[in-house]
């Protein structure tokens, strides 16, 4: 450079003029710098002859050097831009529209909209440009939302077809209008030590999905709606913190195979974490805590793992009106066929979760529910509904000889096969005393087995349980349930010795609900007589099965 702003080139001339050659692993170089009082920027490049200028101005804002750099680098075919530590104010949109380029600062370089800019900070790619391989790294992007007058973003992924391989390291994005990141057409990227705070939208807004991304060690706080929104396919949210934000921590739809890891959401003014139609996702060992209303959000979600997570004092803004976990039915999509198994859940301030987990209603099904504490939920333990819901279980045989008391009769025992304690008569019933293991925390069903002793073609079979239910230092009764006239689950197309059952729930006694460890439980199967078309009890009484969580 043989002269910027009449500074004369004394290179070569010895010292203590002589600035030697600069040391910057770079295609083009942006930076600011006084002299005699007045700031300039200068874009150079490193030519033949040593540095060239490209761009420089005094003073006003600097986005016509750092676009002039950046369109320099693109005529070669692609290339780095490095950033002077500095200050740089932004009028107009930064465009990256070619393959390959590098933009990068150090922790001291800014990129500020100036007062009513109303642009967006930087577009990747647009309307017939895809750019490939985009790095940023090392720059500290802000909004200067108060100063602008309608809702401009901070980074804007905008391939026509996809932006892939971009990278994104040590990128603050803070205080625009609308949202941090706009995520449209990015796949096959890695974002990793992101900070989005503070912005009026969104933080991350995926509506565009993303696919196959990672974002990695990433802080997403404070923003005006969700932290991160929309679809996000194929990809990985690793390592994140999510606080405050204006709706949802996490808020996704229809997005597939996402793995979401070691994340920690809490004070979302809605749900923590909400899933809405996706499917194959994995949600593990994160910790979602005090958030308003609820902590994960299922709503037609299918094939969902939610692993070794810490779900604690969600429902904050009131008390008993929101879940730990809450499955519902989006549209016609029901949530099926999920995992939710070894999380912890805890209610331990004033206002406490109404359920851990909670089905909307019995199209919530195919679920599996095992080996989670919960602790302190305000109503009950859980609300499972879904008749084919997997959970662990205690089961055994009716013992093959049994007491009555008083004038009530003993029910036969058939010792040959199938065999079974025979109930067809009066007063006849099959017993059985279970102590219910340490890690129930709250029965779910009691299914009685038996083999039918009669055919029966169109209707149902009846049958009475009773159980009383009590712990350690309780009266045996405290716990009493009562089902009389229940139905077999199989209704008509009985022959003698099929295989029928009968299940009940809270739903047809609430005290099952009150069922946990370490009480003792008798359980009884007795005789029911006809009630309208259904027919009495008649079947040889073989065993039980207790599901809880």
């Amino acid at each position: 450079m043989s002269q910027i702003a009449g500074l004369v080139d004394f290179r070569e001339h010895g010292p203590p003029a002589d600035i030697g050659t600069f040391q910057v692993a770079a295609t083009a170089m942006v930076f600011r710098f006084t002299f005699s009082g007045t700031t300039y920027t200068c874009a150079i490049a490193g030519g033949a002859s040593g540095w060239e200028l490209i761009a420089y101005r005094p003073s006003g804002a600097d986005d016509v050097e750092i676009q002039a750099a950046i369109d320099y680098v693109a005529a070669l075919g692609g290339g780095k831009v490095v950033f002077g530590k500095g200050l740089y104010y932004l009028t107009a949109t930064l465009l990256i529209l070619v393959n390959d380029i590098t933009l990068e600062g150090n922790q001291y370089v800014y990129i500020y909209l100036a007062n009513n800019a109303d642009v967006d900070a930087l577009h990747i790619g647009d309307a017939t440009h895809s750019a490939r391989s985009t790095i940023i790294r090392n720059l500290k992007f802000y909004g200067n939302k108060a100063n602008q007058g309608v809702a401009v973003n901070g980074i804007v992924f905008n391939g026509a077809v996809s932006v892939n391989n971009s990278l994104l390291q040590k990128i603050d994005i803070i205080q625009f209008k609308g949202s941090g990141i706009i995520a449209g057409n990015a796949s096959a990227n890695i974002w990793e030590d992101i900070y989005v705070e503070d912005n009026d939208i969104y933080g991350i807004d995926a509506s565009l999905p993303p696919a196959s991304t990672t974002i990695n060690r990433f802080y997403v706080f404070t923003n005006g709606s969700s932290g991160i929104y929309g679809r996000f396919e194929r990809g990985n949210l690793l390592n994140g913190y999510l606080n405050g934000n204006g709706v949802r921590g996490i808020d996704l739809a229809n997005s597939d195979h996402t793995h979401m890891e070691n994340l920690h959401i809490w004070n979302s003014v809605d749900a923590g974490m909400s899933l809405v139609e996706s499917d194959h996702c994995n949600i593990i060992n994160c910790n979602i805590f005090e958030n308003d209303k609820n902590g994960i959000l299922l709503a037609g979600a299918q094939y969902i793992t939610i692993v070794g997570n810490k779900v604690y004092n969600n429902s904050q803004q009131t008390n008993n009106n929101w879940d730990g976990i809450r499955l519902i039915v989006s549209g016609a999509v029901y949530c099926i066929y999920n995992i939710i198994s070894h999380n912890v859940f805890l209610s331990d301030k004033a206002n406490k979760h109404r359920y851990d987990i909670y089905e909307a209603d019995a199209n919530q099904d195919y679920n599996q529910y095992k080996d989670n504490i919960m602790i302190g939920a305000v109503t009950a333990v859980v609300r499972l509904l879904g008749a084919h819901n997997k959970f662990a279980t205690v089961n055994g045989s009716f013992p093959l000889s049994n007491v009555g008391g008083g004038a009530v009769a003993v029910a036969p025992v058939i010792n040959t096969s199938p065999g079974g304690i025979d109930i067809d008569a009066a007063n006849e019933f099959a017993h059985v005393k279970v102590p219910l293991p340490t890690e129930v925390q709250q029965v779910v069903r009691i299914k009685i087995w038996a083999y039918s002793n009669v055919i029966e073609a169109t209707n149902n079979m009846l049958l009475r349980i009773v159980a009383h239910g009590a712990g350690s230092s309780e009266l045996w009764s405290t716990n009493p349930i009562d089902v009389p006239d229940h139905p077999s689950e199989e209704e008509g197309t009985i022959v003698q010795y099929d295989v029928i059952h009968w299940v009940i729930d809270v739903g047809d006694d609430a005290q099952i609900g009150t069922l946990a460890a370490q009480d003792l439980l008798e359980l009884l199967a007795v005789y029911n007589a006809v009630v309208g078309a259904d027919i009495a009890t008649d079947a040889l009484f073989v065993g039980y099965e207790i599901e809880y969580v």
